[in-house]
């Protein structure tokens, strides 16, 4: 398997793993308007993502972009990227590519010089919960609700791990 830079030709590809995923987790497809707004993220120019290859097959990918305050409304955040769109292919799940997804696009996002980063995940998914705690990330304490989904912030600070 390969873990690489993404490009404008990964996204429809990748967009349909993130619904396969969601689907597979949840059992429903996800709403349109949260579909679209994934979508969106990758047509950002401040935006990057790395794409997980295991032969012609996409393994998965997660895109990075800057954070905003005011939850996406304000300015942005000095030092801290927004990871985004974590998506692995159902069939691989289990194999640890999440964790080489997430520890190629941390080394990307330093590489931009971000030292920080944040997430939002689902609050009952503990795959994704133990994926990003073993890599430094730890609750805010924040919670809101996306499209019916309790979901929770995780910050990633700069420091030993």
């Amino acid at each position: 398997m390969t873990v690489r830079i993404g490009d404008e030709q990964d996204v429809e590809r990748g967009v349909r793993i993130w619904v396969a995923a969601h689907e597979r987790r949840r059992g429903s497809k996800p709403a349109a308007a949260h579909e679209a707004r994934v979508k969106a993220r990758f047509g950002r120019t401040d935006a990057f993502w790395v794409v997980a290859q295991r032969g012609d097959s996409m393994a998965g990918m997660a895109l990075a972009m800057p954070a905003l305050a005011d939850d996406g409304a304000g300015p942005p955040l000095p030092g801290r990227c927004h990871v985004s769109a974590v998506m692995v292919n159902p069939a691989y799940w289990g194999q640890g590519i999440g964790g080489r997804i997430i520890d190629t696009l941390l080394e990307e996002a330093t590489r931009h010089g971000y030292l920080a980063a944040q997430l939002w995940t689902q609050v009952g998914n503990d795959r994704a919960l133990r994926l990003y705690e073993r890599r430094g990330f730890v609750p805010t304490g924040r919670t809101d609700l996306l499209d019916d989904e309790h979901i929770l912030q995780l910050l990633r600070e700069p420091g030993p791990r």
